[in-house]
């Protein structure tokens, strides 16, 4: 069977996917190391992702209000806050039914994400591989950089 739409690669024809998480990935997921909604009451406040596919690995990159470091993609500036793509809360989505719903946003911050696709997919595929890098070389510097990272939950996906 091949793979379905949305694991696909990012392609220049195709306009980026803004979903949802289905709240049984968040049941199937819980106690993910700095992931997005580990609220102590139980309550799960969605938010967009964006999903790319890297070496087979399927991610949600979610949209963030306020984007407060240089790992991610800015699609908004306003009054010195960005908003974006937040590389360092990526989350590994293992099942199709995880993706739930279309998720809107503004139209021109849609088009800024959609307009830069490549450089989203690119820019985050390097971001994984230098986490793995550091992480075989032990090199605590880069390794720094991403303490508040998911990558550290997918460990055994990413052959580490």
């Amino acid at each position: 069977m091949g793979k379905c739409q949305w694991t696909l690669k990012m392609k220049k024809q195709d306009y980026i996917q803004l979903r949802t998480l289905s709240d049984q990935f968040y049941i199937d997921n819980k106690g993910l190391q700095e992931a997005l909604d580990g609220s102590n009451d139980g309550k799960v406040r969605g938010y967009g992702i964006v999903v790319i596919d890297i070496n087979g690995l399927v991610f949600g990159i979610p949209l963030r209000s306020n984007l407060n470091h240089k790992f991610g993609f800015v699609s908004e500036r306003s009054g010195g806050v960005k908003k974006g793509l937040d590389y360092t809360k990526a989350l590994l989505i293992k099942k199709e039914e995880y993706v739930s719903r279309a998720y809107k946003i503004p139209a021109a911050e849609f088009a800024q994400i959609n307009d830069n696709k490549e450089k989203i997919q690119e820019d985050f595929n390097k971001f994984v591989n230098k986490y793995i890098e550091a992480h075989n070389k032990n090199d605590a510097n880069i390794l720094r950089d991403y303490r508040y990272s998911t990558l550290k939950n997918y460990h055994n996906e990413l052959g580490l």
